[in-house]
C-alpha cells in the first residue's frame, strides 16, 4: 500500500514498483485528491491500436493531413496567414509553418501522433537551415499519402523505405550538381523570397551581410519605432566596463578611448600591485597606453593604477573579462587572437610578476565605456583569427545545445570583425512578432544560401529532380525498391502544385507547363503569375533548405510507413460520458469501424483494483492529515491564548501588589536603583539588571523577604518578569514605565 512520510507518499506495495514518480504538489481526479511533496502514482493504463483493416494508419495519415493542410495555407508568395490563440495577450499571426506546426495538438490522441510525426520534419529542418520547414510537412505529406496506397495494396513497407531512403540520398547528390555560389548581388533575392517577396526585408538583410561580411553575425531585435532600421557594431564588442570612472578620457562622453593601445590578459584575480611593475615601467618608458582585461582586480593594486593614471604618469584603464568560467578563458583566448597577445595562466607556466612586453597584445582602438568595451583589432592577426574562426565552426557542428551553438556564432561574430543589428518595427504587437518571424526566416535562408549556395526557387527544383528518378531506379535491388522511388518521385511535384493552388491556379496544369520546357531554369513565378527563367527574376531557393526538406520529409515517411501500430495513454474518463466506452473493439482495445465493449480481463481488474485501493488509501491519508492538523492548529491557538491570559492575570496582582507595597513602605528608605545602562529596557538578550539597595540610615541589608509578618513584592521582581517575557501583552510598555516612575518617586 501506499505510505505516507515526512515529505510524502513512497511505494511500498510490490505491485506499484514500477509506478512513476513525482506527483504534482496537488492534483485533482474526479472526486480523489492527490497530495504529495515528490511521492509516486501509479503508472496510467494504455490504450493499444492495432492496424486492423488499415484503420489505426488511417487516423495516423488524418492527423498528418490535418497538420500538413494547416501549414500548407502559409506556402508560396501569395500564403496566407494563420492566426493562432494565445492565452496572454494578443493573439498570433504568423506566416511561419514551425510555428503553426508547433501550436497543433488534436483531441484524437491517434491523429495527434500523426501530426507529431510530420511536426519532426519541420522541426528539424528549422534547426538545421532556418527555413523551409512547410515545404518539408508538404513533402512528408506527398510521401506518406504515396506510401500508404502502396502498402495497402500488399508492398513490403521495409523494402518500400529502403528504395525512398536510397532514392533521397542520390537526389540530394544530383542538387549539389545543380547548385551555383550565390553572388552578392543575390542576396537580396534569397532574402525577400523567403520573407514572402518582400524586398525592403531582402535588401536590409543583404546590407547587412555586405557591412559584416558573410561571415558575420547579423542579429534581429525589437525596435522601438514602425520602420526598420539597421546599425553596424565595429570590432569586438562585450558588455564589459571600466572598473573605475578614473580612467575616463573623454569626460563628456565618460569614456576611456585610446588608439594603438596594448593591452594586458590575464586569467586570474590581480592582487598585489607589485606584480604589475614590470609591465607599467615599460609602458611608462614606451608611452604606450595600456588596457588590463583580468579576472577582477583588489582594491590596493587598482589604487596604484587610478594614482598613476590621475598624475598622468600612466594612459591606463582596466575591465573584467568578459563571461564567467570556461566561457571567460574562451573570450580571453578570442581577445588574444585578435589582438596577438598572450593570456597569462598559471596553468601554461606564465606568471604576472615575470610579464614583459611580449605577452601584450596590440589593437588598433580601443573604446571603453561604463557598460561596455569595444576592441578594433589592426590587421595583423587576420590568418590566426581565420583558424580561429574554423576552430568554433567545429564546436557548433557537435554542439547539441541551441543555447551553447548561439553563444558560439557570436564569438565568431566578435572574431570576425562586427554585428550587424536589424531593428524590426510595426505599428502593433501583432504585427511586430508576425514581421520578426519572416525576417528571421530570411535571414536564416540568406545564411543557408552563403553555406551551400543556390538554385532555383518556386518549387521548380524538386519538380526537375523527378526527372532524375528513372536513372536512380535501374541501381535498385528489387521491385518494391523501385516502387519507394515512383513514391518520392510522385510526392516532389506537391510543393509546385500547393504554390499554384495558394495563388488560384490550377497545380496539375502548372507542372505539366513547367516540365515541358527543358530548360531546369524555367518555371511558374507564383508572385507575377508568369512563366519565366526564374533564376534571371530572383526566386532563388538555397540548396541547404532544399536539401534538409528532402532528407527530413524521407525520414519520417520511412517512420511512418513502417508503422503497424499504436499505443497512447487512456483519457480520463468524463462524468457525462461515464456510462458508456468512448473507446473500444475486439481483440482488448483493437479500434474497428463501430464501438464495441471490450471485454475486462483479470488482469486489467486487478490492475484496476490496485488504482481504486491506491486512490481510496490516498485520499484516507490526505484526510486524515488534514484533520490532524486542524487539531494541531486549535490546540496550539488555545496554549497561546491561555498563556497570554496568564500573564495577563499575573501582570494585574503584581501592579496591585507593588502599588500597595510602596504606599505601606516605610518613610526614609529607598528600596534600591537599576543601573540602567546594564538594563537595557525591552532588551531581555542582556540579561537581567543587577539589583541593589541602598539605604539612607547605613543599612544594607535587602529587606525584600517578609516584613513585620506580611509578604513584601518588591518592585525588581516586576521588573525582572517584564525582562523575562517578550510577548507584546496590551499595555505592557505602559506598566513598566509606570513602575519606573513609581520608583523614582
Amino acid at each position: 500500500m501506499l505510505l505516507w512520510s515526512e515529505v510524502g507518499p513512497t511505494c511500498q506495495d510490490d505491485r506499484l514498483a514500477t509506478a512513476t514518480p513525482t506527483l504534482p504538489l496537488r492534483e485533482e481526479r474526479g472526486e480523489i485528491f492527490f497530495f504529495a511533496y515528490g511521492g509516486c502514482r501509479v503508472n496510467a493504463a494504455k490504450e493499444l491500436y492495432f492496424n486492423k483493416d488499415g484503420l489505426a494508419i488511417k487516423k495516423l495519415q488524418n492527423g498528418v493531413n490535418k497538420l500538413a493542410d494547416l501549414v500548407g495555407v502559409t506556402l508560396g508568395p501569395k500564403g496566407r496567414n494563420v492566426v493562432l490563440e494565445s492565452k496572454y495577450g494578443s493573439p498570433k499571426i504568423v506566416n511561419d509553418g514551425v510555428t503553426v506546426a508547433k501550436e497543433v495538438e488534436l483531441e484524437d490522441p491517434v491523429e495527434n501522433i500523426g501530426a507529431k510525426l510530420v511536426r519532426q520534419a519541420a522541426a528539424k529542418t528549422n534547426d538545421l537551415a532556418g527555413d523551409g520547414t512547410t515545404t518539408s510537412v508538404v513533402l512528408a505529406q506527398g510521401m506518406i499519402t504515396e506510401g500508404v496506397k502502396v502498402v495497402a495494396a500488399g508492398a513490403n513497407p521495409v523494402q518500400i523505405t529502403r528504395g525512398i531512403e536510397k532514392t533521397a540520398k542520390a537526389l540530394v547528390s544530383e542538387l549539389q550538381k545543380m547548385s551555383k555560389e550565390v553572388e552578392d548581388s543575390e542576396l537580396a533575392d534569397v532574402a525577400a523570397v523567403s520573407a514572402g517577396n518582400n524586398y525592403e526585408i531582402g535588401n536590409m538583410i543583404a546590407e547587412a551581410m555586405n557591412k559584416v561580411g558573410r561571415q558575420g553575425v547579423v542579429t534581429l531585435e525589437e525596435g522601438k519605432s514602425a520602420e526598420n532600421n539597421l546599425y553596424v557594431v565595429e570590432g569586438m564588442q562585450f558588455d564589459r566596463g571600466y572598473i573605475s570612472p578614473y580612467f575616463v578620457t573623454d569626460s563628456e562622453k565618460m569614456s576611456v578611448e585610446y588608439e594603438n593601445c596594448k593591452l594586458l590578459l590575464v586569467d586570474k584575480k590581480i592582487n598585489n600591485a607589485r606584480d604589475l611593475i614590470t609591465i607599467l615601467e615599460d609602458a611608462i618608458r614606451g608611452g604606450y597606453p595600456i588596457l588590463i582585461v583580468t579576472e577582477d582586480i583588489e582594491q590596493e593594486a587598482l589604487a596604484t593604477l587610478v594614482v598613476n593614471r590621475l598624475r598622468g604618469a600612466l594612459k591606463i584603464a582596466a575591465i573584467k573579462a568578459p563571461g564567467f568560467g570556461e566561457r571567460k578563458s574562451q573570450y580571453l583566448d578570442d581577445i588574444a587572437t585578435l589582438t596577438g597577445g598572450t593570456v597569462i595562466r598559471e596553468e601554461v607556466g606564465l606568471s604576472l610578476d615575470k610579464a614583459d612586453r611580449d605577452v601584450l597584445g596590440t589593437a588598433a582602438k580601443v573604446v571603453v565605456t561604463k557598460d561596455s568595451t569595444t576592441i578594433v583589432g589592426d590587421g595583423t592577426t587576420q590568418d590566426e583569427v581565420n583558424k580561429r574562426v574554423t576552430q568554433i565552426k567545429n564546436q557548433i557542428e557537435v554542439a547539441e545545445q541551441e543555447y551553447e551553438k548561439e553563444k558560439l556564432n557570436e564569438r565568431i561574430a566578435k572574431l570576425s570583425g562586427g554585428v550587424a543589428v536589424i531593428q524590426v518595427g510595426a505599428q502593433t504587437e501583432t504585427e511586430l512578432k508576425e514581421k520578426k518571424l519572416r525576417v528571421e526566416d530570411a535571414l536564416n535562408a540568406t545564411k543557408a544560401a552563403v553555406e551551400e549556395g543556390i538554385v532555383v526557387g518556386g518549387g521548380c527544383t524538386l519538380l526537375r529532380l523527378a526527372s532524375k528518378v528513372d536513372a536512380i531506379i535501374e541501381t535498385l535491388e528489387n521491385d518494391e525498391q523501385k516502387v519507394g522511388a515512383e513514391i518520392v518521385r510522385k510526392s516532389l511535384s506537391y510543393p509546385l502544385k500547393l504554390i499554384a493552388k495558394n495563388a488560384g491556379v490550377n497545380g496539375s496544369v502548372v507542372t505539366e507547363k513547367v516540365l515541358a520546357n527543358d530548360n531546369f531554369r524555367y518555371g511558374y513565378n507564383a508572385a507575377t503569375g508568369k512563366y519565366e527563367d526564374l533564376m534571371a527574376a530572383g526566386i532563388i531557393d538555397p540548396t541547404k533548405v532544399v536539401r534538409c526538406c528532402l532528407e527530413h520529409a524521407a525520414s519520417v515517411a520511412k517512420t511512418f510507413i513502417t508503422s503497424d501500430a499504436v499505443v497512447v495513454d487512456i483519457k480520463e474518463p468524463e462524468k457525462a460520458a461515464a456510462a458508456g466506452n468512448p473507446m473500444g473493439g475486439s481483440g482488448g482495445g483493437v479500434v474497428g469501424a463501430e464501438v464495441l465493449e471490450a471485454p475486462v480481463t483479470a488482469d486489467a481488474a486487478a490492475a484496476t483494483e490496485t488504482r481504486r485501493r491506491a486512490a481510496a488509501f490516498t485520499f484516507h491519508q490526505l484526510r486524515r492529515r488534514r484533520l490532524l492538523h486542524r487539531r494541531f492548529a486549535l490546540a496550539h491557538l488555545l496554549l497561546l491564548l491561555q498563556h497570554r491570559l496568564l500573564l495577563l492575570l499575573l501582570f494585574v496582582v503584581v501592579v496591585v501588589v507593588a502599588v500597595a507595597g510602596r504606599r505601606r513602605g516605610r518613610h526614609g528608605r529607598r528600596w534600591w536603583w537599576i543601573e540602567q545602562q546594564q538594563c537595557g529596557l525591552g532588551r531581555p538578550d542582556r540579561g537581567v539588571a543587577r539589583l541593589r539597595e541602598e539605604s539612607v540610615s547605613g543599612d544594607t541589608s535587602f529587606q525584600g523577604g517578609a516584613a513585620g509578618g506580611r509578604l513584601r513584592l518588591t518592585p525588581p521582581i516586576v521588573l525582572v518578569f517584564f525582562h523575562a517575557t517578550s510577548l507584546p501583552l496590551p499595555g505592557h510598555q505602559v506598566a513598566r514605565q509606570y513602575i519606573f516612575n513609581s520608583i523614582s518617586n
